[in-house]
């Protein structure tokens, strides 16, 4: 959108303030200086280069297209990724310890990171942050999970690089002192609906299966020497002990209890069951209800705590009981304790164990899934990992009713790209018609599409020569060059015909027109790339910025080499006598 109005005011502007102050600085001199201008050295040393490629056009259409071939081929050895790292100065490390581990372990830990941490002297600042990611103060990176057995640290380095360095040591450090904990330390970048950069995700119903499959892919991840091991997990929690009680049907419906009156009472005996919260000051307190020995003590004989029912059991009332009630014998609360008695745990089970359990079971659309993720090696792409072991993942064999799809980044450049290219057709016909319209023919149109793909002779060396990735910023930049290709097409076309129409010969006037607008393809080319030079250095605009500039710079060649040859080739332009120089 900005674009858009930049361009439609940049276009009004030019109406009409150029010629204004044109008449005004601009003063009209000899005309005889014009033709020194395009007859000095330089403009005839092109002259006759132009005129030598004109009369040998299918060797320079040839050489064009195998040159093309050549960069297309080599677009292979450019770096691919999403978005790039950003070169803060600062990392934050995710430290999460198993389910079940308390608040204050995780703390302990923290603590000895933090000492260590401010020990060195490339750390300038450390800042801890227990069971969740704090708020606000970021919005280039994703949010873990609140949990207390989750922790981070948010750590300053004195420069980039120090940070970069000491990636590795720190990582070593912490898997070698913490074996226990899922460590992961991260850079900051936009790629933020992500965990990882790399993940495959496996959906089925039994999450037995999912595991065995997760083991298979976290084997080729080791294997993959693109990965950084220590990375490489999946994002279901360590199988852990659980209580198991069997729950007896017929015994619970005899007793008058249910499922959930056993889950209650397993809860309230061990972890506590939660029953409301209160405030103190601005901090909330949880209430829990716990079942204890009369001593206070922790119950240990699981099989007899007590079962108790929603539901009053009426099954020993009868007349008795009532007249009873009635003549005063039996009191309301006698009556109410027979109506609402527990009955022993052992009464409603068939037993009770401990065995293991999936601790967290994730879903995607309604389906049990498992990620197996990882990150590359510094210096390695996401793409070029996932290419090392496509056909390894894909080979795994997968039962009836489960599947495997890439998500990561590739999922989120894949959803970008579609987004993308979703509206490209509408743009490309809105070109051609606009084309047409301007040329009022169909060959013009087709020699400036032409020169759209040639492009990549620029791009291609110039990402690999920069050693940038491909980014998803480079392939915005890549669209934008497209436009500023076929501007200076159309503006050699038009002045091409522009000659024709005043009665120059056709080889003259192609020639003619290409000098003419050398100065200003040039020009317009240096200023973009001067503009874009101090984009250069940024680590998320560099890649647009280089595929720009190099794509300029091979674009001017394609204006005034590429366009005139196509010319003549259409409408059959060729050399009839002498060339002379009519401008």
């Amino acid at each position: 959108v900005v674009l858009s109005i930049s361009l439609l005011v940049s276009w009004a502007l030019a109406m009409t303030q150029v010629p204004l102050f044109s008449g005004i600085f601009l003063k009209q001199k000899n005309r005889g200086k014009d033709k020194l201008l395009y007859g000095s050295r330089g403009y005839r040393v092109f002259r006759c280069l132009l005129a030598f490629l004109l009369s040998h056009k299918t060797l320079t259409l040839t050489i064009s297209v195998l040159v093309l071939l050549v960069a297309v081929v080599n677009f292979n050895n450019i770096k691919k990724t999403f978005f790039p790292d950003f070169n803060y100065n600062q990392a934050y490390i995710e430290y999460k310890l198993p389910v079940g581990s308390g608040p204050l372990a995780v703390q302990q830990d923290l603590q000895k990171i933090t000492s260590y941490l401010l020990s060195l002297d490339e750390v300038a600042q450390v800042v801890s942050s227990q069971g969740r990611t704090p708020a606000r103060y970021c919005l280039v990176r994703p949010m873990g999970e609140a949990a207390d057995n989750y922790g981070e640290l948010i750590v300053d380095f004195a420069d980039y690089e120090n940070m970069i360095r000491m990636k590795p040591v720190l990582t070593e450090y912490l898997h070698n002192n913490f074996p226990d904990a899922r460590i992961r330390i991260r850079k900051y970048n936009l790629s933020i609906k992500a965990s990882h950069t790399v993940e495959v995700e496996f959906t089925g119903p039994d999450p037995a299966v999912l595991r065995e499959l997760s083991r298979k892919a976290k084997d080729i991840f080791f294997n993959n020497p693109y990965i950084d091991p220590y990375t490489v997990e999946d994002n279901w929690e360590p199988m852990g002990q659980a209580l198991v009680a069997g729950f007896n049907q017929q015994a619970a419906s005899r007793a008058g209890t249910t499922r959930s009156d056993v889950g209650m009472a397993i809860l309230t005996a061990t972890g506590g069951l939660p029953v409301g919260e209160y405030f103190e000051g601005q901090t909330r307190v949880g209430i829990v209800m716990k079942l204890r020995n009369p001593d206070g003590s922790k119950i240990e004989d699981l099989e007899n705590i007590p079962v108790w029912s929603m539901m009053p059991d009426f099954s020993g009332v009868d007349e008795n009981t009532l007249r009873e009630l009635l003549t005063g014998i039996k009191s309301t609360d006698e009556l109410t304790k027979e109506l609402i008695s527990p009955v022993p745990l052992s009464a409603v089970t068939k037993g009770i164990d401990l065995d293991w359990k999936e601790q967290v079971v994730r879903r995607v659309n309604g389906q049990r899934a498992i990620q197996v993720q990882c990150e590359p090696l510094d210096g390695n792409s996401p793409a070029l990992a996932r290419k090392a072991m496509l056909k390894e993942i894909e080979s795994i064999p997968l039962p009836g009713g489960y599947k495997s799809v890439w998500v990561g980044e590739h999922e989120l450049q894949g959803d970008a790209l579609r987004n993308i290219f979703r509206y490209l057709p509408i743009s490309v016909m809105l070109i051609i018609v606009t084309l047409i319209l301007l040329f009022n023919d169909f060959r013009k149109p087709l020699i400036v599409l032409l020169c759209i793909p040639m492009a990549f002779i620029g791009i291609v060396p110039g990402m690999i020569l920069a050693g940038q990735p491909f980014t998803f910023m480079a392939i915005i930049g890549s669209f934008g060059l497209m436009g500023m290709i076929v501007k200076n097409a159309i503006v050699l076309l038009d002045e091409a015909e522009i000659l024709i129409s005043a009665g120059n010969q056709k080889y003259n006037a192609l020639i003619d027109a290409t000098i003419s607008r050398t100065r200003p393809v040039l020009l317009t080319s240096v200023t973009t790339i001067l503009g874009m030079m101090p984009l250069l250095t940024d680590p998320m605009y560099a890649s647009m910025a280089v595929a720009i500039i190099s794509g300029l710079l091979a674009g001017t060649l394609i204006t005034l080499v590429f366009v005139p040859i196509l010319y003549a080739v259409f409408y059959g332009v060729k050399r009839i006598g002498k060339s002379e120089i009519t401008i």
